[in-house]
């Protein structure tokens, strides 16, 4: 397993349980750096059962989940995310992912530490390849998504 944050942790005394002289300890932690509840969520929820739910979620949540893999080199969230992004393909989502692929194998080719492993079995060439023919082939759409977020 690959997913390892940097978290700050206290311990809170919750007392004792009454079937054994345990104590019960509960954590709260708090994240450094700027991720969200949900992605921050979707994140352990994977740490655990190496899958999530991504199906009723929205595209910002992918797309945000997806940076946060990437930032952080998590690579096999970022190929759960990425082959979720495939199989739903949208214009915002293919926007997005098709810089997120090119910047990776970008990083790839350098031998930076984003990418110090393959997605696995999501061949990220054939990803940014998908994703660019999907662009093409949906370019009025994804082209107003473009002209939105430059403004």
């Amino acid at each position: 397993m690959d997913i390892m944050l940097e978290l700050g942790a206290k311990e809170v005394f919750f007392g004792k349980e009454k079937a054994s002289n345990e104590s019960k300890y509960v954590k709260e932690y708090t994240v450094k750096e700027d991720i969200s509840s949900a992605v921050l969520s979707k994140m352990v929820h994977y740490a655990y059962l190496e899958k999530c739910q991504l199906e009723e979620e929205p595209a910002s949540l992918v797309i945000a989940l997806s940076k946060t893999a990437f930032k952080y080199g998590l690579n096999s969230l970022l190929k759960y995310c990425i082959a979720h992004m495939m199989k739903n393909c949208s214009p915002p989502i293919a926007y997005f992912a098709y810089e997120l692929t090119l910047t990776y194998n970008r990083s790839s080719s350098k031998g930076s530490s984003y990418a110090s492993s393959s997605l696995l079995t999501i061949d990220s060439k054939a990803a940014q390849t998908f994703f660019q023919k999907f662009i093409e082939d949906h370019f009025e759409e994804v082209s107003q998504i473009a002209v939105s977020i430059a403004w």
